[in-house]
């Protein structure tokens, strides 16, 4: 994951939590969380020179500490292709208004 992420990267999660990099690979590397289902639906991609904006809605299925938990986002990604490579530099999810 972490050649994905721009050094600079930044995320913004359902509850208004931001994380950097650092912070969200850490996140992501909770062993208590047990991922049973993840998928990404209704992806759609806009071009803009170096820069890319992918939008769509994610699913996550799972337990966390022994509890079950389901989110159902929307989600924007905004890639730049820096030195050559396409990496993320800002992610944002929230959770749709008509949950």
């Amino acid at each position: 994951m972490g050649s994905l992420l721009a050094d600079d990267f930044i995320i913004t999660v359902e509850d208004g939590s931001t994380f950097s990099k650092a912070g969200y690979i850490a996140h992501n590397g909770d062993s208590t969380v047990h991922v049973k289902k993840s998928e990404m639906t209704d992806l759609k991609v806009r071009m803009h020179d170096n820069a890319a904006v992918v939008t769509g809605a994610y699913h996550e299925k799972g337990t966390s500490k022994g509890n079950s938990y389901e989110y159902r986002d929307r989600f924007t990604d905004i890639w730049m292709k820096i030195n050559g490579r396409w990496q993320v530099i800002a992610s944002h999810y929230s959770v749709p208004a008509s949950q």
